[in-house]
């Protein structure tokens, strides 16, 4: 592997991980709301907005990794 082909594999997980650690905050704000018998702060499309805002859809990563 290149080390250009490196870096955008890098900079691809470590994305993905960040991502991970944002949408395991999301769930449990939601789980603390839904404890608390309150309406959850984040809805499905929120979710997906952050996958889009973070580039981790299907063609965007085909796009970092194969420009």
């Amino acid at each position: 592997m290149e080390v250009h082909e490196a870096q955008k594999m890098v900079f691809v997980i470590g994305n993905a991980a960040g991502g991970l650690i944002e949408a395991m905050g999301m769930h449990a704000e939601n789980q603390e709301r839904l404890r608390k018998g309150e309406v959850v702060a984040y809805d499905s499309a929120a979710f997906n907005e952050m996958m889009i805002h973070r580039g981790l859809h299907h063609n965007a990563l085909v796009t970092q990794i194969y420009p």
